[in-house]
């Protein structure tokens, strides 16, 4: 939670300091104005491709399996939770799994 708010309070200043250029689409990791062209706005989908090559990076530097996605990660997650006796209806929701009503 501490990075959710962290990349909040980081996006509010990005959203003032660029003001108009800004176009909220409501995303929690959203493009910034770094290098930002002429012509585009920030607030949108970042790039998948930049998304990609800093995921690489991350995982090199953590020296994780070349393989290694981030859903993967994810998974671990929700499996290691469940191992350690979590209540499952709170490790659907942190994974936003929904537990469904049966007919």
């Amino acid at each position: 939670m501490n990075v959710l708010k962290w990349q909040r309070e980081r996006q509010q200043a990005e959203k003032e300091r660029l003001g108009p250029l800004w176009v909220d689409h409501g995303l929690v990791f959203a493009r910034d104005g770094f290098k930002l062209r002429k012509g585009r706005a920030a607030g949108g989908p970042q790039d998948p491709e930049k998304v990609s090559a800093r995921w690489r990076t991350a995982r090199t530097r953590m020296k994780l399996p070349d393989g290694f996605r981030l859903h993967d990660w994810r998974a671990s997650k929700i499996t290691n939770d469940l191992d350690n006796h979590e209540n499952p209806v709170e490790v659907s929701a942190d994974a936003r799994h929904p537990r469904r009503a049966t007919p």
